[in-house]
Parts: C-alpha cells; sequence; structure tokens
C-alpha cells in the first residue's frame, strides 16, 4: 500500500510513535494530568566525595535537561520525519540515519534550551517582609502609642497590609500617610510622614 522499505518502515514507525506520545503529552497538558511525568526521567546526578555534596539539582536553580520526556518525544518524531524524508529521496541510508540523528539531536538540544530557559523565569513568590523598608504606605486601622494598628504598603507588586507600631511611639490615625524605617520581627515599625 504504501511501499516501503525496511529502513523506511522503522523511521514511519519512530516519526508515529514521536507523535502519538507528543499528542498524549500535549492533551493531558491541556487537562492538567502531566503533573508527574516530567520526574519520571530525571537523570540528576549526586557526587559526593571529599569536597561534599554537589547536586546537580539544587532547589531554585534552573536545570539543564537534555534528556527529558519532551526531548525525547521530539528526537523520535523529527529523527522518523527526517529519516524517511531522506530515505524517499533517495538518499543513501548511513546519510538518512546520520540526518535524522542530528535533526532529532537538534530537537532534543532545542526542547532543553526552552525548558531551561522556562524555569528561570519562575519566580518562588515568597513575600520577603524586609523588601518593605523604606517604602511609603498609608495607615489602615489606627497605630495608638503603646500597641500596634495595620498598615498598607505596596511590596514586591501588590498592595499587602502588615502589623505596625509607631517608631516615635504616636499614635498615627487611619488614612495618613507612614514610611517603613524597620522591622521587628514581622511587625513593622513605621514613621509619619
Amino acid at each position: 500500500m504504501f511501499n516501503l522499505t525496511t529502513v523506511e518502515t522503522f523511521y514511519a514507525i519512530s516519526a508515529i510513535a514521536g507523535g502519538v506520545l507528543f499528542i498524549i503529552r500535549t492533551i493531558l497538558s491541556l487537562v492538567g494530568g502531566d503533573a508527574g511525568l516530567d520526574h519520571d526521567l530525571d537523570l540528576d546526578s549526586t557526587i559526593e566525595g571529599d569536597l561534599g555534596d554537589h547536586s546537580a539539582g539544587h532547589l531554585g536553580e534552573a536545570n539543564f535537561q537534555l534528556f527529558s520526556l519532551q526531548g525525547i518525544t521530539g528526537f523520535f518524531l523529527i529523527f522518523g520525519l527526517i529519516g524517511l524524508s531522506l530515505s524517499k529521496a533517495g538518499v543513501h541510508e548511513l546519510l538518512t540515519a546520520l540526518g535524522g540523528l542530528i535533526a532529532g539531536g537538534f530537537t532534543m538540544l532545542v526542547v532543553a534550551l526552552v525548558y531551561w530557559f522556562m524555569q528561570r523565569l519562575q519566580s518562588d513568590g515568597t513575600m520577603r517582609v524586609s523588601s518593605s523598608i523604606g517604602k511609603t504606605g498609608t495607615v489602615y486601622l489606627t497605630i495608638p502609642e503603646e500597641g500596634s494598628g495595620q498598615v498598607s504598603v505596596v511590596v514586591q507588586g501588590g498592595l499587602k497590609q502588615f502589623e505596625a507600631v509607631s517608631d516615635k511611639k504616636v499614635r498615627i490615625p487611619t488614612g495618613e500617610n507612614i514610611r517603613v524605617v524597620r522591622i521587628d520581627g514581622r511587625i513593622l515599625v513605621v514613621e509619619k510622614i
């Protein structure tokens, strides 16, 4: 029906397997069912020696991972398509295999680079109260001379409410503008401006 040689059949099976896996991965990612699949092929290595622990996968770092499920899927898809195309064009079998390997390897590299750059764009989302020092805001709930109230301050791009006390032990009523002077634990120490 298709008049494929044995080599062309091998390339077609590789392309179909890669394509089917690609479609399954796409569908699973759209419905949220691929949450744990990225860790199946985790090839990070840990080397322990005289110099201590040198893990390749530290939390918060973007790991470059060439052999991921996405990369291997892309390799087989492109390897099969390029190999089949070159074979149908009458190129020698050795060159079709070499062309497929190079194209598949390049695809794996591109996929790894894309995911590496995407990981580097992620932030941990941890709010650092210390970043409020020097910021201005307004009193949300009156700060008494002795005791605490609440202030609203823009921290890390969002308006947040914090417990606050007066730096000079003076009453600061609701709506007054303040500046954060320092932090005492998780309580902001503010002054009226």
